[in-house]
């Protein structure tokens, strides 16, 4: 066989094996398509139960008592916001009443009164 046949009986065989591939990979192209599409259904499906059980959680049951409802609700930023601001106004109560009634120093610091001293037998 002369060259140019070889090189187009091997062109041909490339072309024929490339049309295989390319069919291949489309079929598994299509597959990861599929398995895609079902993965978001369930992602989805999961959210529609997280937000059932999300309102039905918060709906307090009859006889239960508002602490409980409390503590199984999360806290959101703004809860946590207001306990920290809560928390740096006692830290500032606290200060100022400290500085009021103790004194800092116990240096030229004058007591005032009478001291009586009395002896029982």
């Amino acid at each position: 066989m002369s060259f140019q046949k070889k090189s187009q009986v091997a062109f041909a065989a490339l072309l024929a094996l490339s049309g295989t591939a390319v069919h291949a990979q489309t079929s598994e192209v299509q597959s990861l398509k599929n398995t895609v599409e079902e993965l978001q259904r369930q992602v989805e499906e999961l959210r529609g139960l997280v937000r059932q059980q999300s309102v039905s959680s918060a709906a307090p049951a009859e006889g239960e008592s508002q602490e409980s409802v409390d503590a199984r609700t999360a806290a959101s930023k703004a809860d946590i916001q207001g306990l920290r601001t809560d928390l740096e106004n006692y830290k500032y109560d606290q200060s100022r009443l400290q500085e009021r009634n103790i004194p800092s120093v116990t240096r030229n610091t004058r007591l005032g009164g009478t001291i009586t001293l009395g002896y029982e037998c």
